[in-house]
């Protein structure tokens, strides 16, 4: 499946080579594949697959390519194909896909910032929120009212 550009351009190094291997010995099975990802800008990103399958029993190539776009900033639309040069058997496969992402956070969480400069961020957030409950109390009846007590 297409990488999402929902992350800005920035994010993604375009033309990006991911080779991967992976060889299970119970079946005698050998995959070898490689990923191209291009992201043209923060909407528009695709991509080209090679992936290779040699075992005892099947051997195939089988190649991909897809593209993905940002509608906006919650809804997307994707779309590949897959296809194999043999005969035996052919493989001929496209797919269309809709995304939409639920946001259901009330605000922006960030990473704190670390080190100095997060440290003294953190007190000043700190010091802001005392003032505004030293403010609070600051309404309260400062003098106190004795009352006879009746015993007199």
């Amino acid at each position: 499946a297409a990488a999402s550009p929902a992350a800005s351009a920035e994010s993604v190094k375009p033309n990006r080579i991911v080779p991967t291997s992976a060889a299970v010995s119970a079946t005698s099975t050998n995959v070898m594949s490689a990923t191209s990802l291009n992201c043209f800008n923060a909407k528009l990103a695709a991509f080209i697959e090679s992936q290779g399958i040699k075992s005892d029993f099947y051997a195939d190539q089988l190649f991909r390519g897809g593209a993905t776009f940002l509608v906006n900033k919650n809804f997307q639309i994707d779309a590949s194909i897959l296809f194999n040069f043999k005969d035996t058997p052919s493989r001929l496969y496209g797919r269309f896909g809709v995304s939409y992402r639920f946001d259901m956070h009330k605000k922006d969480e960030y990473i704190e910032d670390k080190g100095k400069a997060g440290r003294e961020k953190k007190k000043k957030e700190k010091n802001s929120t005392k003032k505004k409950t030293k403010n609070k109390k600051s309404k309260r009846k400062n003098n106190l009212d004795i009352e006879d007590d009746g015993l007199n």
